[in-house]
């Protein structure tokens, strides 16, 4: 599943164009990694900020969790990569194969779009639901996508083999959004905190590591992906960011670092 991932070149290759670019303004500030930032990706940061040439003991600048967040290029990679993660987390967990699933994406955001392009290129047959009018209508127009608006339930058709909840853009899941339907229905919960409510399902029990919910349907939580996964797969692009941030300055960190990726 690494082809959803953006192509773009090694993490190595990465980190050798910014140490090019950070390289003649690193002597003259000394970089501060704030503890709002994860233990992986603050020492993805400092491993590389120690190969950027001479850093100095200048102006010191702390560089925290919010400040790469306001990165749109490291939002994108990372929107991407989560989509990467929940999909082979999908195909480990169910041994399904994408071209012959039928998909309900609810919800809106980056992560949903990133799942939204990761399926169709896989040949999967997606339809879109939200509460969020406008950015539903954005992400089905860009993937020519079918699309229903959130208005009330049951909003989750009995054709839907797989529900996949992004968190963004969308009420709980609960057995009344269900349609009834004989098939079985496999939610997948693809955002980074709890957005599938399995207690609000009597649980009945568990069946090959999927948990088994009664409801209009038999319905089946696939795990969720574990943010630490996402540390681990953004870690060195975060750096990149962080390494420009307090090189090149807020302004040009995004345009180097979309610079670097390319392949």
């Amino acid at each position: 599943m690494s082809d959803l991932l953006l192509r773009a070149p090694s993490a190595s290759n990465v980190a050798a164009r910014v140490r090019v670019r950070a390289a003649t303004t690193a002597h003259r500030v000394s970089l501060d990694v704030d503890s709002s930032i994860d233990a992986v990706t603050a020492a993805a940061i400092q491993s590389l900020w120690r190969t950027v040439g001479q850093p100095g003991t200048g102006a010191r600048v702390s560089v925290g969790r919010s400040d790469i967040a306001n990165s749109s290029v490291v939002a994108a990679f990372e929107a991407r990569a989560w989509a990467d993660l929940v999909l082979s987390s999908f195909a480990r967990e169910t041994n399904l194969l994408i071209p012959s699933t039928r998909f309900l994406i609810v919800g809106t955001g980056d992560v949903a779009d990133a799942l939204a392009a990761a399926i169709i290129r896989f040949g999967g047959r997606i339809q879109l639901t939200a509460d969020e009018p406008v950015g539903l209508w954005d992400i089905a127009v860009r993937h020519a996508a079918p699309s229903h608006r959130i208005i009330e339930s049951p909003f989750i058709p009995a054709d839907v083999d797989v529900v996949i909840a992004t968190g963004v853009g969308h009420r709980k899941l609960t057995p009344d959004a269900v349609a009834a339907g004989d098939r079985p229905l496999l939610v997948v919960n693809a955002g980074t905190h709890a957005t599938v409510h399995p207690d609000t399902f009597t649980a009945a029990r568990t069946l090959r590591g999927l948990g088994h919910f009664e409801g209009p349907r038999p319905i089946f939580v696939v795990p969720p992906v574990e943010t630490d996964a996402l540390h681990h797969t953004a870690a060195e692009i975060r750096a990149a960011y962080a390494v420009l941030l307090v090189t090149v300055g807020a302004q040009r960190a995004d345009i180097a670092l979309a610079e670097a990726l390319q392949p």
